[in-house]
């Protein structure tokens, strides 16, 4: 997995460090490029796209600016998680592992309950270490 940042100096350092943190604690493929961009966004945490091109796998991660920098990290973690379950398979729009879940409510969603989970539970170790 590749990664570039695009943000500006106050938050690069953060989410480069968060980063190299966190792709121990994933399991995304070698042909997965991440554009990551901190900037505003209305109404968010973050949010994640993907289109595949070729052989490689691209997602850009936009993470909300006006959060604080744990937040910004935290934020980073979850969607990290949903770029390894779509990259592996697991997660294709509301299929999650074979089921469709288009009329589940968010907080009833499986992929999110496990991003939130791993968001927690890394975030921990994140400030620990």
């Amino acid at each position: 997995m590749l990664y570039e940042i695009h943000t500006g100096k106050k938050h690069s350092k953060l989410i480069d460090d968060a980063m190299s943190f966190v792709i121990h604690h994933l399991d995304i493929p070698e042909n997965v490029w991440v554009d990551i961009f901190v900037k505003s966004c209305n109404n968010c945490g973050g949010v994640v796209h993907m289109e595949k091109e070729d052989e490689w796998d691209y997602y850009q991660l936009d993470i909300n600016s006006r959060q604080s920098s744990e937040e910004i990290v935290a934020t980073l973690f979850h969607e990290m998680k949903h770029v390894e379950q779509t990259a592996t398979g697991r997660l294709n729009q509301y299929i999650f592992e074979g089921k469709d879940y288009s009329n589940v409510d968010y907080w009833d969603r499986p992929w999110e309950k496990e991003a939130y989970a791993f968001e927690s539970r890394t975030i921990l170790r994140y400030n620990m270490r």
